[in-house]
């Protein structure tokens, strides 16, 4: 995965306080360092995630990683 760059989509649920739940997603383009697998990439991702959305027991909705260059499909 090393020395390409990917495009992500992660939406999760959170829970606030008094039991209200909020929904956040995340997107942009990620470089995997070297070694990295698509485990350590969503792990890493979920992480920063959950910072950013600040709630508590986050349950993932969908995760999509893909080749962020068009041109390789072509």
């Amino acid at each position: 995965m090393t020395g390409c760059r990917y495009h992500y989509i992660l939406s999760l649920q959170f829970e606030r306080r008094g039991g209200v739940q909020q929904f956040s997603y995340v997107s942009g383009v990620y470089e995997p360092a070297r070694g990295q697998t698509r485990a350590d990439v969503f792990a890493d991702l979920l992480q920063q995630a959950t910072r950013q959305g600040g709630g508590t027991n986050p349950v993932p909705l969908l995760f999509s990683l893909e080749p962020d260059d068009l041109e390789a499909d072509r």
